[in-house]
């Protein structure tokens, strides 16, 4: 959906929706795809999953840009955007289709109880506390102290 509307943007506030709204969709994917990773694979071969979907990105960090930089200055930036749809279309076919998950057994009850609730505090915990303070530097002379 991001795509479709940062490619018929007419203005650059539609068009920063438009990559909001791709960029929260592909960062829950990519991370999605770690957890998958992480619950179906052994650790014994995560490292060989892990090790392609790092070349993807290897990939697409030198190829995109080229590919990019000529689709803006031969044909017009939206073709940048339109060129994901096919992408999209074939993983939106080919996930349902070639992912099995496997449910465990058990009431909801029991799930919940052999969830890390206490880790997944500490997560969150020392996640915002590195976070925020990051958000609250807003410009580099926020990094001067004031007199």
């Amino acid at each position: 959906m991001g795509t479709i509307i940062a490619s018929v943007a007419n203005n650059v506030s539609l068009l920063l929706v438009g990559r909001c709204v791709q960029g929260c969709g592909g960062g829950g994917l990519v991370a999605l795809t770690y957890v998958i990773i992480t619950d179906m694979v052994t650790l014994r071969e995560r490292g060989k999953y892990m090790s392609v979907i790092s070349l993807q990105w290897a990939i697409g960090s030198v190829i995109g840009p080229v590919i990019g930089g000529t689709l803006a200055e031969k044909v017009t930036w939206r073709w940048i955007f339109w060129l994901n749809i096919p992408f999209c279309v074939i993983a939106a076919i080919g996930i349902p289709i070639f992912l099995r998950l496997y449910m465990k057994e058990g009431s909801i009850r029991t799930k919940l109880r052999t969830f890390d609730w206490f880790g997944s505090f500490l997560f969150v915990a020392a996640l915002t506390s590195c976070l925020v303070p990051v958000t609250w530097v807003s410009t580099p002379s926020a990094l001067y102290l004031k007199h």
